[in-house]
Protein backbone atom coordinates (compact mmCIF):
# COMPACT_ATOMS: atom_id res chain seq x y z
CA UNK A 1 0.00 0.00 0.00
CA UNK A 2 1.25 3.63 -1.01
CA UNK A 3 -0.16 6.77 0.86
CA UNK A 4 1.56 10.32 -0.34
CA UNK A 5 0.63 12.94 1.78
CA UNK A 6 1.57 16.61 3.29
CA UNK A 7 3.19 16.37 6.28
CA UNK A 8 3.37 19.45 8.66
CA UNK A 9 5.59 18.18 11.17
CA UNK A 10 7.99 15.55 10.25
CA UNK A 11 9.56 14.71 14.07
CA UNK A 12 5.83 14.18 15.17
CA UNK A 13 4.81 12.26 12.11
CA UNK A 14 7.63 9.86 12.46
CA UNK A 15 7.12 9.42 15.94
CA UNK A 16 3.82 8.52 15.36
CA UNK A 17 4.82 6.01 12.46
CA UNK A 18 7.42 4.14 14.98
CA UNK A 19 4.10 4.33 17.81
CA UNK A 20 1.82 2.62 15.06
CA UNK A 21 4.99 0.33 14.37
CA UNK A 22 4.75 0.85 10.55
CA UNK A 23 6.65 -1.27 8.28
CA UNK A 24 7.74 -0.01 4.94
CA UNK A 25 9.58 2.75 3.31
CA UNK A 26 9.27 7.06 3.88
CA UNK A 27 10.08 8.55 0.98
CA UNK A 28 10.88 12.50 1.23
CA UNK A 29 11.47 14.50 -2.21
CA UNK A 30 12.15 17.52 -1.28
CA UNK A 31 14.18 20.22 -2.63
CA UNK A 32 17.74 19.34 -2.70
CA UNK A 33 16.73 15.77 -0.54
CA UNK A 34 15.34 12.67 -1.45
CA UNK A 35 15.50 10.46 1.26
CA UNK A 36 14.63 7.02 1.95
CA UNK A 37 14.00 6.33 5.35
CA UNK A 38 13.22 2.16 6.36
CA UNK A 39 11.20 1.57 9.34
CA UNK A 40 10.33 -2.27 10.73
CA UNK A 41 8.34 -2.44 13.96
CA UNK A 42 9.71 0.40 15.87
CA UNK A 43 12.66 -0.25 14.63
CA UNK A 44 14.89 2.73 12.16
CA UNK A 45 16.66 0.39 10.00
CA UNK A 46 18.31 2.13 7.17
CA UNK A 47 18.18 5.76 6.04
CA UNK A 48 19.28 6.27 2.16
CA UNK A 49 19.78 9.79 0.67
CA UNK A 50 20.04 9.65 -3.22
CA UNK A 51 21.98 12.45 -3.70
CA UNK A 52 25.49 12.16 -1.31
CA UNK A 53 24.87 8.61 -0.44
CA UNK A 54 28.56 7.33 -0.66
CA UNK A 55 29.98 10.13 0.86
CA UNK A 56 27.89 10.33 3.69
CA UNK A 57 28.30 6.96 4.54
CA UNK A 58 32.54 6.93 3.65
CA UNK A 59 32.26 9.94 6.68
CA UNK A 60 30.09 7.68 8.95
CA UNK A 61 32.01 4.63 8.70
CA UNK A 62 35.19 6.42 9.24
CA UNK A 63 34.07 8.08 11.91
CA UNK A 64 33.19 5.23 14.04
CA UNK A 65 35.85 2.70 12.91
CA UNK A 66 39.82 2.19 12.63
CA UNK A 67 41.45 2.67 9.74
CA UNK A 68 42.28 -0.56 9.63
CA UNK A 69 38.42 -1.21 10.05
CA UNK A 70 37.02 1.11 7.53
CA UNK A 71 39.69 0.00 4.40
CA UNK A 72 38.89 -3.61 5.03
CA UNK A 73 34.93 -3.38 4.99
CA UNK A 74 35.14 -0.40 2.00
CA UNK A 75 37.25 -2.70 0.31
CA UNK A 76 34.65 -4.88 -0.10
CA UNK A 77 31.76 -2.99 -0.81
CA UNK A 78 30.45 -2.08 -4.40
CA UNK A 79 28.04 0.22 -2.81
CA UNK A 80 28.77 1.59 1.15
CA UNK A 81 25.53 2.17 1.79
CA UNK A 82 24.65 -1.09 1.40
CA UNK A 83 22.72 -2.86 4.22
CA UNK A 84 23.19 -6.59 3.33
CA UNK A 85 27.16 -5.63 3.06
CA UNK A 86 27.52 -4.13 6.07
CA UNK A 87 25.30 -6.59 7.45
CA UNK A 88 27.97 -9.59 6.44
CA UNK A 89 30.58 -7.17 7.40
CA UNK A 90 29.58 -7.50 10.79
CA UNK A 91 29.29 -11.36 10.49
CA UNK A 92 32.47 -11.52 9.20
CA UNK A 93 33.85 -9.02 12.48
CA UNK A 94 35.22 -6.87 9.99
CA UNK A 95 33.49 -4.22 11.67
CA UNK A 96 31.68 -4.23 15.30
CA UNK A 97 27.60 -4.15 15.06
CA UNK A 98 28.02 -0.63 17.62
CA UNK A 99 29.86 1.14 15.18
CA UNK A 100 27.46 0.14 12.13
CA UNK A 101 24.73 1.56 13.79
CA UNK A 102 26.74 4.18 15.38
CA UNK A 103 27.29 4.99 11.39
CA UNK A 104 23.27 4.21 11.06
CA UNK A 105 22.50 7.24 13.49
CA UNK A 106 25.17 9.84 12.23
CA UNK A 107 23.67 9.39 8.47
CA UNK A 108 19.95 9.18 9.61
CA UNK A 109 21.42 12.41 11.64
CA UNK A 110 22.22 14.14 8.71
CA UNK A 111 19.48 13.69 6.73
CA UNK A 112 16.75 14.72 9.42
CA UNK A 113 18.65 17.77 9.97
CA UNK A 114 18.84 18.57 6.29
CA UNK A 115 14.82 17.91 6.13
CA UNK A 116 14.02 19.99 9.37
CA UNK A 117 15.87 22.94 7.89
CA UNK A 118 14.09 22.42 4.19
CA UNK A 119 11.01 22.00 6.26
CA UNK A 120 11.47 25.24 8.00
CA UNK A 121 11.30 26.88 4.52
CA UNK A 122 8.56 25.34 2.65
CA UNK A 123 6.91 24.73 6.44
CA UNK A 124 5.08 21.49 4.79
CA UNK A 125 6.95 18.45 2.56
CA UNK A 126 5.31 15.81 0.65
CA UNK A 127 6.21 12.16 1.57
CA UNK A 128 5.25 8.76 0.69
CA UNK A 129 4.72 6.14 2.71
CA UNK A 130 5.00 2.59 0.99
CA UNK A 131 4.18 -0.01 3.54
CA UNK A 132 6.19 -3.32 3.00
CA UNK A 133 5.73 -5.92 5.84
CA UNK A 134 7.94 -8.27 4.15
CA UNK A 135 10.48 -5.31 3.81
CA UNK A 136 13.65 -7.07 2.66
CA UNK A 137 16.28 -5.76 5.43
CA UNK A 138 16.43 -7.93 8.45
CA UNK A 139 16.56 -5.87 11.75
CA UNK A 140 19.87 -7.14 13.17
CA UNK A 141 20.90 -3.55 12.78
CA UNK A 142 18.37 -1.71 13.64
CA UNK A 143 17.99 1.21 15.58
CA UNK A 144 15.84 1.12 18.42
CA UNK A 145 12.29 3.26 19.02
CA UNK A 146 14.19 5.36 22.06
CA UNK A 147 17.59 5.59 19.72
CA UNK A 148 15.32 6.34 16.68
CA UNK A 149 13.60 9.20 19.13
CA UNK A 150 16.36 10.61 20.39
CA UNK A 151 18.11 10.64 16.82
CA UNK A 152 15.38 13.09 15.75
CA UNK A 153 15.20 15.11 18.61
CA UNK A 154 19.10 15.92 17.91
CA UNK A 155 18.47 16.38 14.33
CA UNK A 156 15.78 18.95 15.23
CA UNK A 157 17.40 20.70 17.63
CA UNK A 158 20.79 21.18 15.39
CA UNK A 159 18.47 22.26 13.04
CA UNK A 160 16.91 25.32 14.86
CA UNK A 161 20.24 25.91 16.23
CA UNK A 162 21.50 26.36 12.63
CA UNK A 163 18.74 28.18 11.69
CA UNK A 164 19.25 30.67 14.61
CA UNK A 165 22.69 31.31 13.51
CA UNK A 166 21.47 32.90 10.13
CA UNK A 167 22.28 29.92 7.78
CA UNK A 168 18.98 28.64 7.19
CA UNK A 169 19.71 29.52 3.44
CA UNK A 170 22.49 27.20 3.50
CA UNK A 171 22.62 23.11 3.47
CA UNK A 172 25.92 21.68 4.56
CA UNK A 173 25.78 19.64 1.25
CA UNK A 174 27.77 22.84 0.09
CA UNK A 175 30.73 23.37 -0.94
CA UNK A 176 32.47 26.38 -0.72
CA UNK A 177 35.29 27.19 -3.16
CA UNK A 178 38.07 30.27 -2.98
CA UNK A 179 36.96 32.24 -5.92
CA UNK A 180 39.53 35.28 -5.72
CA UNK A 181 43.21 33.62 -4.98
CA UNK A 182 44.99 36.63 -5.05
CA UNK A 183 42.75 37.73 -2.44
CA UNK A 184 42.94 34.95 0.04
CA UNK A 185 46.63 35.47 1.39
CA UNK A 186 45.47 39.12 2.42
CA UNK A 187 42.01 38.15 4.10
CA UNK A 188 42.30 36.06 7.25
CA UNK A 189 40.97 31.99 6.17
CA UNK A 190 40.57 29.73 9.07
CA UNK A 191 39.71 26.62 7.00
CA UNK A 192 42.60 24.66 5.44
CA UNK A 193 42.96 26.01 1.49
CA UNK A 194 42.74 22.34 0.56
CA UNK A 195 39.33 22.17 1.67
CA UNK A 196 38.05 24.66 -0.27
CA UNK A 197 39.06 23.38 -3.76
CA UNK A 198 35.09 22.32 -4.28
CA UNK A 199 36.06 18.57 -3.59
CA UNK A 200 34.61 19.01 0.32
CA UNK A 201 30.95 19.47 1.89
CA UNK A 202 30.51 21.51 4.76
CA UNK A 203 30.00 18.14 6.18
CA UNK A 204 33.19 16.86 5.08
CA UNK A 205 34.64 20.05 6.22
CA UNK A 206 33.27 19.52 9.44
CA UNK A 207 34.29 16.01 10.22
CA UNK A 208 37.74 16.58 8.81
CA UNK A 209 38.64 19.33 11.50
CA UNK A 210 36.41 17.94 14.33
CA UNK A 211 34.91 21.09 14.70
CA UNK A 212 31.50 22.92 14.79
CA UNK A 213 29.80 22.93 11.62
CA UNK A 214 28.32 26.43 12.42
CA UNK A 215 31.42 27.88 13.20
CA UNK A 216 32.51 26.73 9.88
CA UNK A 217 30.17 28.05 8.21
CA UNK A 218 29.46 31.58 9.75
CA UNK A 219 32.87 31.97 8.90
CA UNK A 220 32.77 30.68 4.85
CA UNK A 221 28.88 33.38 5.16
CA UNK A 222 31.48 35.60 5.66
CA UNK A 223 34.01 35.07 3.20
CA UNK A 224 30.89 34.92 0.73
CA UNK A 225 29.84 38.39 1.47
CA UNK A 226 33.29 39.70 0.84
CA UNK A 227 33.44 37.41 -2.65
CA UNK A 228 36.21 35.47 -1.66
CA UNK A 229 34.54 31.99 -1.82
CA UNK A 230 31.49 30.93 -3.47
CA UNK A 231 28.95 27.78 -2.70
CA UNK A 232 28.54 25.51 -4.99
CA UNK A 233 26.71 22.17 -5.27
CA UNK A 234 29.10 19.10 -5.69
CA UNK A 235 28.50 15.54 -6.64
CA UNK A 236 28.59 12.16 -5.04
CA UNK A 237 32.14 10.70 -4.32
CA UNK A 238 32.58 7.82 -7.32
CA UNK A 239 32.03 3.99 -7.04
CA UNK A 240 35.02 2.52 -5.49
CA UNK A 241 35.85 -1.32 -4.72
CA UNK A 242 39.52 -0.45 -3.36
CA UNK A 243 38.18 2.68 -0.83
CA UNK A 244 41.23 5.13 -2.56
CA UNK A 245 38.29 7.71 -3.04
CA UNK A 246 37.38 7.11 0.54
CA UNK A 247 41.00 7.40 2.04
CA UNK A 248 41.39 10.34 0.09
CA UNK A 249 39.15 12.59 1.08
CA UNK A 250 37.89 11.68 4.17
CA UNK A 251 41.65 10.50 6.07
CA UNK A 252 43.70 13.01 6.58
CA UNK A 253 43.30 15.89 9.00
CA UNK A 254 45.16 19.84 8.14
CA UNK A 255 45.66 21.63 10.88
CA UNK A 256 44.09 24.99 10.97
CA UNK A 257 46.20 27.84 10.07
CA UNK A 258 47.54 29.85 12.69
CA UNK A 259 49.97 32.03 11.01
CA UNK A 260 49.77 35.67 12.61
CA UNK A 261 47.71 36.72 16.19
CA UNK A 262 44.47 36.71 14.30
CA UNK A 263 44.28 33.43 13.02
CA UNK A 264 45.64 32.59 16.55
CA UNK A 265 42.66 33.55 18.10
CA UNK A 266 40.67 32.10 15.25
CA UNK A 267 42.48 28.84 15.45
CA UNK A 268 41.88 28.93 19.44
CA UNK A 269 38.01 29.25 19.16
CA UNK A 270 38.02 26.53 16.56
CA UNK A 271 40.14 24.18 19.10
CA UNK A 272 37.95 24.88 21.92
CA UNK A 273 34.54 24.10 20.02
CA UNK A 274 36.36 20.94 18.67
CA UNK A 275 37.26 19.77 22.42
CA UNK A 276 33.80 20.82 23.27
CA UNK A 277 32.66 18.89 20.70
CA UNK A 278 34.60 15.60 21.47
CA UNK A 279 33.91 15.95 25.24
CA UNK A 280 30.65 13.96 24.83
CA UNK A 281 32.19 10.92 22.93
CA UNK A 282 35.12 9.87 25.20
CA UNK A 283 32.69 9.58 28.13
CA UNK A 284 31.60 6.46 29.28
CA UNK A 285 27.67 5.53 29.05
CA UNK A 286 26.37 6.77 32.33
CA UNK A 287 25.12 3.61 34.57
CA UNK A 288 22.05 4.85 36.93
CA UNK A 289 19.55 3.15 39.51
CA UNK A 290 15.73 3.11 38.35
CA UNK A 291 15.11 3.47 42.30
CA UNK A 292 16.40 6.84 42.86
CA UNK A 293 15.48 10.07 40.77
CA UNK A 294 18.08 11.41 37.78
CA UNK A 295 18.45 14.96 37.61
CA UNK A 296 20.40 16.63 34.53
CA UNK A 297 22.19 19.48 34.36
CA UNK A 298 22.96 20.80 31.09
CA UNK A 299 25.62 23.88 32.06
CA UNK A 300 28.83 23.99 30.21
CA UNK A 301 30.44 25.51 33.37
CA UNK A 302 32.63 22.29 34.71
CA UNK A 303 32.82 23.52 37.95
CA UNK A 304 29.13 24.99 38.36
CA UNK A 305 28.42 21.16 37.47
CA UNK A 306 30.81 19.30 39.66
CA UNK A 307 29.11 21.58 42.61
CA UNK A 308 25.59 20.46 41.66
CA UNK A 309 26.79 16.76 41.24
CA UNK A 310 27.86 17.30 44.92
CA UNK A 311 25.13 18.72 46.52
CA UNK A 312 22.75 15.97 44.69
CA UNK A 313 24.67 13.39 45.70
CA UNK A 314 24.10 14.71 49.06
CA UNK A 315 20.54 13.59 49.38
CA UNK A 316 20.94 10.71 47.29
CA UNK A 317 20.18 12.19 44.24
CA UNK A 318 21.85 10.55 40.56
CA UNK A 319 23.09 13.35 38.18
CA UNK A 320 23.20 13.48 34.43
CA UNK A 321 26.09 16.57 33.43
CA UNK A 322 25.94 17.56 30.06
CA UNK A 323 27.81 20.44 28.94
CA UNK A 324 26.51 20.48 25.57
CA UNK A 325 22.81 20.65 24.52
CA UNK A 326 23.01 18.99 21.12
CA UNK A 327 25.27 16.08 21.77
CA UNK A 328 23.79 15.45 25.26
CA UNK A 329 20.35 15.20 23.10
CA UNK A 330 20.30 11.46 22.86
CA UNK A 331 21.49 10.66 26.68
CA UNK A 332 17.90 13.09 27.39
CA UNK A 333 16.29 11.02 25.38
CA UNK A 334 17.69 7.53 26.78
CA UNK A 335 17.49 7.68 30.29
CA UNK A 336 14.58 10.33 30.72
CA UNK A 337 15.56 12.36 33.93
CA UNK A 338 13.13 13.61 36.60
CA UNK A 339 14.07 17.09 36.67
CA UNK A 340 16.31 19.13 33.74
CA UNK A 341 18.58 22.44 35.56
CA UNK A 342 19.29 24.40 32.26
CA UNK A 343 22.23 27.04 32.08
CA UNK A 344 20.79 29.91 30.32
CA UNK A 345 23.65 30.78 28.66
CA UNK A 346 26.12 28.41 26.71
CA UNK A 347 28.45 29.22 23.83
CA UNK A 348 26.58 27.29 21.22
CA UNK A 349 22.67 28.11 22.13
CA UNK A 350 21.05 29.36 24.57
CA UNK A 351 19.05 28.17 27.31
CA UNK A 352 15.56 29.67 26.11
CA UNK A 353 16.01 28.07 22.73
CA UNK A 354 16.42 24.59 24.77
CA UNK A 355 13.98 24.92 26.70
CA UNK A 356 11.33 25.58 23.92
CA UNK A 357 12.74 22.32 21.99
CA UNK A 358 12.13 20.56 24.79
CA UNK A 359 8.82 21.41 25.60
CA UNK A 360 7.74 20.91 21.82
CA UNK A 361 8.69 17.25 21.95
CA UNK A 362 6.24 14.92 23.87
CA UNK A 363 9.05 13.19 25.83
CA UNK A 364 9.69 16.37 28.19
CA UNK A 365 6.31 17.69 27.68
CA UNK A 366 5.92 17.71 31.54
CA UNK A 367 9.05 17.27 32.95
CA UNK A 368 9.71 19.83 35.37
CA UNK A 369 13.00 22.44 33.79
CA UNK A 370 14.52 24.94 36.00
CA UNK A 371 16.75 27.82 34.51
CA UNK A 372 20.10 28.62 36.06
CA UNK A 373 21.19 32.02 35.29
CA UNK A 374 23.38 34.54 36.33
CA UNK A 375 20.87 37.27 34.82
CA UNK A 376 18.46 37.86 37.42
CA UNK A 377 15.86 39.99 36.05
CA UNK A 378 12.22 40.31 35.48
CA UNK A 379 12.56 40.13 31.68
CA UNK A 380 14.78 37.06 31.68
CA UNK A 381 12.25 35.78 34.30
CA UNK A 382 9.40 36.25 31.92
CA UNK A 383 11.52 34.95 29.52
CA UNK A 384 12.12 31.79 30.85
CA UNK A 385 8.20 31.18 31.91
CA UNK A 386 7.58 32.20 28.28
CA UNK A 387 10.05 29.17 27.05
CA UNK A 388 7.99 27.00 28.85
CA UNK A 389 10.40 26.75 32.03
CA UNK A 390 9.07 25.68 35.67
CA UNK A 391 11.25 28.01 37.63
CA UNK A 392 14.27 29.73 37.69
CA UNK A 393 17.48 30.08 40.06
CA UNK A 394 20.29 32.26 39.86
CA UNK A 395 23.39 30.57 39.56
CA UNK A 396 25.56 29.71 41.76
CA UNK A 397 22.53 27.79 43.56
CA UNK A 398 22.63 27.64 47.24
CA UNK A 399 22.27 24.34 48.64
CA UNK A 400 19.38 24.30 50.14
CA UNK A 401 17.39 26.93 47.57
CA UNK A 402 18.41 24.59 44.74
CA UNK A 403 17.02 21.32 46.80
CA UNK A 404 14.06 23.25 47.93
CA UNK A 405 13.28 24.25 44.22
CA UNK A 406 13.62 20.45 43.03
CA UNK A 407 11.61 19.06 46.18
CA UNK A 408 8.59 21.17 45.11
CA UNK A 409 8.79 19.78 41.85
CA UNK A 410 9.30 16.22 42.67
CA UNK A 411 6.82 15.54 45.12
CA UNK A 412 6.15 12.29 44.30
CA UNK A 413 9.46 11.18 45.09
CA UNK A 414 10.90 10.24 48.09
CA UNK A 415 14.33 12.79 50.05
CA UNK A 416 16.68 12.14 52.70
CA UNK A 417 16.84 15.13 55.10
CA UNK A 418 19.55 17.14 53.77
Amino acid sequence: MTVTRNVSNLSRGIGELLEQRFTGEIFINQRESRVSIYLSNEKLLWVKDKNHARRRWHRAINKYSTKHQSAQALASFKEVDDYDQLSQAVARQQIKLHQVQAAIAEVATECLFELFTQQSLAQKLMWTLKQNDSLEFTANLGLSAEHTKAIILQADLSSKQWQSAGLGDYLPTLSPVIEQEQMHDAVEIPIPKSYLQGQCSLWDIAAKTQTSMILIARSLVNLENQNIIKFHQIPDIPETTNGKVFTSLFSSQPKLRDRDSNANVTAAKFAHTRAMANQGKNIAKPSFDPRKPIIACIDDSPVLAHSVKKILASVGYQSMIISEPMAGMGLLAKYRPNLILLDLLMPTVNGYSVCKFLRETSLFKTTPIIILTSKDTIVDRTRAKLAGATGFLTKPPEPKELLQVIRLNLTDIPWKSS
